[in-house]
């Protein structure tokens, strides 16, 4: 073959495959596709278009449509930006419900705690005088005589009663009484002012004062002053003057052969000393001598 020919042949492959590109070209053109189509002839249709034009069979020519189709990046990242958004709402809900049910759980916690506190505080204070009543002394005096037992320190016990209480009462009405019974008990706390002095309403017209790190003639000094103190007390309208108290005192220091009674009892033997006595005094007792004796107790 000379060189003519074959110089002839490479021009018409050129032409073939540049006639081929046009005609692709111009069909992607005319109807463009939603999706990204990329059209080539490949190795494969090149070569074979290369072998027709130098072998002369270009007439029956066929060459071979490669396709490549793909989905465009927005496509993509719109698919991906959707199940994420919807992922981060749910994600969001969920974190605003469990700040709301934590709020609410607080604020509930917040609300019971106030009501167990509130009827804590009831069921140890004295409705009508508003002192802490019987039980809440019962505790008191057993914290401080386990304290003085550790520090060896004096505790002190003042028992009060209302003189002629329940000729009064009577005479005036229990809404009177009630009413004095509250005017006696404020007196007694603004009285006993220290931080360890503890007034209680023991019982019916009986209040009791516990004294921590108080010796006897302290405990008789500040039981002299609640005495005048009521007696100068103010009275109510069409109530006579004159009511007054009986004060037994008692103290002792805490050690391993006595117990809680022996203050009680020690403080409640001068009191009625105190009544046998005449009334609107201060009597002073000392612990029975057993109390010194090692006891079993219940």
């Amino acid at each position: 073959m000379s060189v003519g020919a074959v110089l002839g042949r490479t021009e018409s492959a050129v032409l073939y495959g540049i006639a081929a590109a046009l005609l692709l070209s111009a069909a992607a053109a005319a109807k463009p596709l939603p999706t990204q189509l990329r059209f080539g002839l490949g190795a494969t249709g090149a070569l074979a278009l290369l072998l027709c034009c130098f072998s002369g069979a270009t007439e029956s020519l066929v060459v071979p449509l490669i396709l490549t189709v793909g989905l465009s990046t927005r496509e993509i990242d719109a698919a991906w930006l959707r199940q994420t958004g919807i992922l981060g709402l749910v994600v969001a809900l969920l974190v605003a419900g469990v700040v709301i049910l934590k709020r609410r759980l607080g604020r509930e916690l917040a609300r019971r705690l106030a009501a167990e506190e509130a009827l804590s505080v009831q069921a140890r204070t004295d409705s009508l005088t508003g002192l802490p009543n019987r039980r809440h002394f019962d505790e008191v005096l057993e914290r401080e005589w386990r304290r003085a037992l550790r520090a060896g320190s004096w505790l002190g016990l003042l028992m009060i009663d209302v003189d002629h209480f329940k000729s009064y009462n009577d005479q005036f009405g229990h809404h009177v009484g009630d009413q004095t019974l509250a005017a006696i008990a404020g007196c007694i706390a603004n009285t006993a002012q220290r931080a360890t002095d503890f007034a209680a309403r023991y019982g019916g017209e009986e209040f009791a004062v516990l004294l921590s790190g108080k010796e006897a003639q302290d405990a008789i000094r500040l039981a002299e002053r609640i005495c005048a103190a009521v007696a100068a007390m103010e009275r109510s309208p069409g109530v006579p003057s004159g009511l007054t108290v009986s004060v037994g005192v008692a103290c002792l220091m805490p050690d391993a052969h006595a117990i809680q009674q022996d203050l009680v009892g020690t403080a409640d033997r001068a009191l009625f000393e105190a009544k046998q006595s005449g009334r609107n005094r201060v009597v002073s007792a000392e612990p029975p001598a057993d109390s010194a004796q090692p006891r079993l107790v219940a």
